[in-house]
């Protein structure tokens, strides 16, 4: 099966009585029991990831004696995600500054790498809004250049238009994040167990605090022009993996 740059990819075996471990390149795939029996594991993709063979390497291991019972491997094709190229101007420089932006994608990053092995949500995500849907101000996977700069950065979410409206949970699930950043603005993460998680940047006010456990339909928060920002917006992300992923597949097909 091919990968594409940033998409969701879905990682079914069946293994009866086993413990299953994977990789896909240098990144661990975690694995979960689903319903049907089977284990499942929701990997993104980066959108930025150079096109070409990825190894993907699994293991079959007997939980009682901890033996390696069957190992497979083998190359899969990652393909481009096709996505457009825009420059923004008017961005405030402190918002680019690599001093500023690093120590914050640290902090995120780290955050959510964690893995709750408990899954949250069922069936497909709503829209975060529900203000305007049938356009955004910008989708996932823009190649940027900000200020006439190089395009050396991605758009890792999908923007909703709006000023004031409301921002919804669009799963249950608990959060991990709620407070003021550089960049993001204030911005609130939310987890959905098996390594899923949901972002809410550029805020006006959060309604939410660290620790909270939030209901799919639950008014989290109020879209604002916090942050990097050319005007008010909702940035809406999902990550997969420890990946950012394309979200609106999260709301049109649903995982796994």
């Amino acid at each position: 099966m091919p990968l594409v740059q940033g998409l969701t990819t879905v990682f079914r075996v069946q293994a009866p009585g086993l413990l299953v471990e994977g990789k896909l390149g240098e990144r661990v795939l975690a694995f979960f029991p689903d319903d049907d029996g089977s284990f499942v594991s929701l990997q993104g993709v980066h959108a930025m990831a150079e096109p070409g063979l990825v190894p993907l390497s699994l293991r079959f291991i007997d939980t009682a004696s901890g033996e390696i019972l069957y190992a497979f491997r083998q190359p899969l094709l990652l393909e481009e995600g096709g996505y457009p190229f825009r420059v923004l101007n008017g961005v405030p420089p402190e918002t680019i500054d690599l001093d500023v932006i690093e120590p914050e994608e640290a902090l995120i990053s780290d955050l959510l790498a964690k893995v709750t092995p408990e899954k949250y949500w069922q069936g497909p995500f709503d829209y975060p809004s529900r203000y305007y849907t049938e356009e955004f101000v910008a989708l996932f996977g823009t190649r940027r250049s900000y200020n006439n700069g190089a395009y050396l950065s991605y758009h890792a979410g999908v923007d909703f238009y709006g000023r004031d409206t409301p921002i919804y949970a669009p799963a249950n699930g608990r959060v991990v994040f709620a407070g003021p950043l550089t960049v993001r603005g204030n911005a609130t993460y939310i987890d959905h167990g098996w390594g899923v998680y949901s972002g809410y940047l550029h805020q006006a006010e959060i309604y939410v605090s660290e620790g909270e456990w939030v209901e799919r339909g639950q008014v989290i928060g109020k879209v604002g022009g916090t942050g990097r920002v050319t005007g008010p917006h909702l940035h809406w992300e999902i990550w997969a993996g420890g990946v950012p992923v394309e979200p609106l597949s999260w709301v049109q097909a649903g995982y796994p």
